[in-house]
């Protein structure tokens, strides 16, 4: 739904928010700004909305919301300004995950005068890039589908193409269709992109976990050559790609292949094939999802979010982050310089959530007892899925536990999970224990700093104990002294991936290293990461990066 009252809009203003980020910034001929972004409730996920505003002298004021009822929500937001001079406010929507549009005719209007047009449904699928306009005339995007998420639950079809596709509009965007798709090799949360060269060759630019994989297309979108994939070694990240009025093509990637900072730009001269000119613009960590406008002066404006505090594991852990969205004005001669210019700028802040007034830091103190277990348990029969809400949302101060209180907490747990003959009251008063033994934010036992000495403690045994190939999750609360189910769900809510994920990732990323950055053979590698069995670790290294360890070597190298 979009929401565009006033009196709506103040639920979402900025002391309303926790976090904030994935930006994107559109500008009309005449300098009105409008940008938009995604927020939500404590992590992403169920919650989420899109925001819309637009600068109003020194400042962005909320001028629309889009969003859904749980358990569905919106994100991933995108803005683009057609040939017509529409404005158009696109978004996805999980329900029947889709990407759908509103479209204001002229953006150019005060406010109050602005007309959004109904919501209009485009595709299936993610956006995340603008479209182009290609040498036909036709508007042209990528929708993907990734294979982490369980969208037959969503759109009903187990059998839904997980791929990046090419979605087309020959009629100035009155309808909309899928042409073609790719599965790009190691693809991750794709942000597909796409660009056409002078010769009509249309490339897909897609996220994986080397970095970028780019596949080309020479039939209109219709097939990809998948055995001519180019590979552009960042890290596993949102990337913004764009065609300059020059010619020239300018990327916005990080200039580190393995983490999120030294976010810099690129300029290719021959259409994408390499990229010599480079300019950073800012060197911090935790820095993503850039996105590019030129405006009418030929301003190359680039907009990203830095530690936007969506995977935090509670609201007090995220308002410790900066939750800004910035910005920096360049000219396309800065890139090919190296060197910002005199009226160039740097890491301006656009937007920086502080104080934050919402109604999450509820002491949930208040709300315990048995009429909150009895809702929870209506609306979370399922076992499991009423053991991750309890974690979710009550799991704040187990941290700060006494030794008793864990065994206790851990005893409850096992018997929710394990008798499956209790009546209706044993089992709200034991989701009351449990919830009794938790808190959210400002539990009388909660200490903010022991989720996160917890956190380091796991994440300094797995950094030590890399090459043990025994080491597990087992094996690590039993060392940590700390229930196995407790531990993992702990660590999800500080990290969003689970202990193994962060196990096998650490793996992945000091196996590339040391191929990249040492002559060791691939045995001597697998046995510093814990991986002994030679057949087992190529199968392993293809799985998790897409390419050999050969092929990675090979690639790293040049």
């Amino acid at each position: 739904m979009l929401i565009t009252d006033k009196e709506s809009l103040n639920n979402y203003k900025s002391e309303k928010r926790i976090w904030q980020g994935i930006p994107k910034l559109e500008i009309t001929k005449n300098g009105i700004r409008y940008l938009s972004f995604t927020s939500g409730g404590i992590r992403d996920g169920i919650g989420n909305y899109v925001a819309l505003t637009r600068q109003e002298g020194n400042k962005y004021h909320l001028i629309a919301i889009i969003k859904d009822d749980d358990p569905y929500y919106v994100h991933d937001s995108c803005l683009w300004i057609d040939p017509l001079g529409r404005l158009w406010f696109f978004a996805t929507k999980t329900r029947d995950y889709c990407v759908v549009a509103y479209i204001i005719d002229n953006p150019e209007d005060k406010v109050e005068k602005l007309h959004f047009s109904n919501e209009k449904v485009i595709c299936d699928g993610t956006i995340f890039h603008q479209p182009i306009v290609s040498s036909k005339g036709d508007y042209l995007f990528s929708s993907w589908i990734n294979d982490h998420e369980p969208y037959e639950d969503i759109v009903g079809d187990p059998q839904c193409e997980r791929k990046s596709f090419l979605v087309k509009s020959s009629d100035a965007g009155k309808t909309w269709k899928k042409v073609g798709s790719i599965a790009v090799k190691g693809r991750h949360y794709d942000s597909s992109a796409i660009m056409e060269r002078n010769d009509g060759t249309i490339l897909m630019y897609v996220r994986t976990n080397y970095g970028i994989g780019v596949s080309s297309s020479k039939s209109g979108g219709r097939s990809w050559q998948e055995q001519s994939q180019q590979r552009i070694k960042s890290a596993d990240s949102t990337f913004c790609i764009k065609k300059l009025k020059s010619g020239r093509w300018l990327l916005i990637r990080h200039d580190d292949p393995l983490s999120r900072n030294n976010l810099t730009a690129f300029i290719s001269e021959d259409e994408g094939k390499t990229y010599p000119y480079k300019l950073l613009l800012d060197e911090r960590d935790n820095l993503s999802c850039p996105f590019v406008k030129v405006d009418e002066n030929d301003v190359i404006h680039v907009v990203y979010d830095r530690e936007r505090g969506s995977f935090c594991k509670n609201a007090r852990h995220a308002l410790s982050k900066a939750r800004e969205i910035l910005e920096a004005e360049i000219k396309e001669d800065d890139i090919l310089r190296g060197e910002v210019g005199k009226d160039s700028i740097l890491k301006n802040t656009l937007l920086k959530l502080s104080k934050y007034t919402g109604n999450d830091f509820i002491n949930y103190q208040s709300k315990r007892g048995n009429d909150t277990a009895k809702q929870i348990i209506e609306q979370y029969p399922n076992d499991e899925v009423l053991l991750n809400y309890l974690y979710d949302h009550f799991a704040g101060g187990c941290s700060s536990l006494t030794e008793q209180e864990k065994l206790e907490l851990a005893q409850n747990i096992a018997e929710l999970q394990e008798n499956q003959d209790i009546d209706k009251a044993e089992r709200v008063a034991l989701v009351n224990r449990i919830i009794n033994l938790c808190s959210l934010f400002y539990g009388e036992k909660n200490d903010e700093n022991s989720g996160e000495r917890l956190l380091n403690q796991v994440i300094t045994f797995v950094n030590s104990n890399l090459s043990d190939p025994n080491m597990n999750v087992d094996s690590i609360s039993k060392e940590l002294h700390f229930s196995r189910y407790y531990l993992t769900h702990l660590f999800k809510e500080c990290t969003g991936l689970s202990i193994s994920e962060y196990i096998t990732s650490k793996r992945v990323q000091t196996a590339k290293k040391l191929i990249s950055s040492t002559s060791l053979s691939f045995q001597e590698i697998g046995e510093k990461i814990g991986i002994v069995d030679n057949v087992y670790l190529s199968k392993w290294f293809v799985y998790n990066v897409g390419v050999s360890m050969s092929e990675y070597r090979k690639m790293t190298n040049n």
